[in-house]
């Protein structure tokens, strides 16, 4: 009968949930005789001329959801004192397995790697129907960063499609035509800081990731300028994120 106690002693100051089992179904815990519920491993060796030996595969799974987890290594480590073998031979009928039998002792280690890791996603921004543009118009928009618990990272925005155009002076061109309208997008309200890549007196945005999802808001604004041939004006930007 094998005799696990459970050990988890993590590497890098946080902890990530994981499972052994005995089934490739991962249905049944392998537990040990010291646990509430004891799940062990019993078996029966058949010995030739007094040696024999099995081979008894566990099945390790990492539930998912574990959105804070730290980028990093994670290690549990079983010590000769935690992973146990309970044996006894018999010639007739098997005894029943308890931790009075002869017990012997073996270390391993199981492991995973947490990689820094980002996803990004934006939501379109729409000045909507203008006639003569007199006054200032801004709208809002969001970008969605989710990255890795511990990830440093930034979320650049570039030029846009406009021909001409660069991250301190954007451009919405019109459809079917090369007519132009000049804007650009910015990290707050004040409309002081232009949201770029860092050149040209641009900013990225830096943040740490969390582990879910950070929503950040930008601010497209278009400034007064002289009257526009009438159509549609669109541009098409590419948010980056950096870690």
């Amino acid at each position: 009968m094998i005799q696990f106690k459970s050990g988890n002693v993590p590497s890098n100051g946080g902890s990530m949930a994981y499972g052994m089992y005995k089934d490739s179904a991962r249905t049944q815990p392998w537990t040990s005789v010291w646990d509430s519920i004891s799940n062990s491993y019993p078996v029966d060796i058949q010995l030739n001329s007094g040696a024999g030996a099995v081979n008894l595969p566990f099945y390790a799974r990492v539930p998912g959801n574990q959105r804070t987890l730290l980028a990093g290594n994670y290690s549990s480590t079983f010590t000769v004192n935690d992973a146990t073998i309970g044996y006894v031979n018999y010639q007739t009928s098997p005894p029943e397995c308890s931790t009075s039998m002869y017990a012997a002792g073996f270390p391993f280690t199981v492991q995973a790697t947490v990689a820094a890791d980002c996803l990004i996603s934006a939501t379109d921004a729409n000045f909507g129907s203008l006639g003569l543009i007199t006054s200032t118009v801004a709208v809002l928009g969001t970008i969605t960063t989710t990255c890795t618990g511990g990830t440093t990272y930034a979320v650049s925005i570039n030029a846009g499609k406009g021909t001409g155009a660069t991250v301190a002076s954007r451009l919405l061109t019109r459809t079917g035509g090369s007519n132009t309208l000049k804007y650009n997008i910015y990290l707050d309200g004040t409309y002081k800081q232009i949201w770029g890549d860092g050149s040209n007196g641009t900013y990225n945005r830096p943040s740490t990731g969390t582990g879910t999802a950070q929503v950040a808001t930008y601010y497209a604004v278009m400034a007064p300028q002289p009257a526009a041939t009438p159509g549609t004006y669109t541009d098409q930007l590419i948010a980056t994120v950096t870690f």
